[in-house]
């Protein structure tokens, strides 16, 4: 049994689809930037996870932690939308600094 390492998949690009799973149609939008409305302007959609604070660390400490910009692969026939995520690696490292059973931030 193989066992595949969550990072090691869509790196920043997303799946290689040619048809859509739902549909079968053959006209998919790759990449598609999904915006966020802030309060002064649309930023890319982001998820960031953020690091534990340290048991001991010095007087200056700065919260560690990592980000990845949400992207979509939408079929133009009949709407599927699948969401992905960039900077794998990074998230999963800040991830795995969290002690088993916590809950990330």
């Amino acid at each position: 049994m193989h066992t595949r390492v969550p990072y090691e998949s869509h790196e920043a690009k997303g799946p290689d689809v040619d048809v859509c799973p739902k549909c079968s149609s053959e006209h998919i939008m790759r990449g598609v930037e999904v915006r966020d409305r802030g309060e002064h302007n649309p930023q890319p959609l982001q998820v960031h996870v953020t690091e534990p604070e340290p048991p001991k660390h010095g007087l200056i400490w700065f919260q560690g932690g990592s980000s990845g910009t949400v992207r979509a692969w939408i079929c133009a026939a009949c709407g599927y939308t699948e969401l992905y995520t960039d900077n794998l690696a990074a998230l999963y490292e800040s991830y795995r600094k969290w002690p088993p059973g916590a809950r990330a931030q």
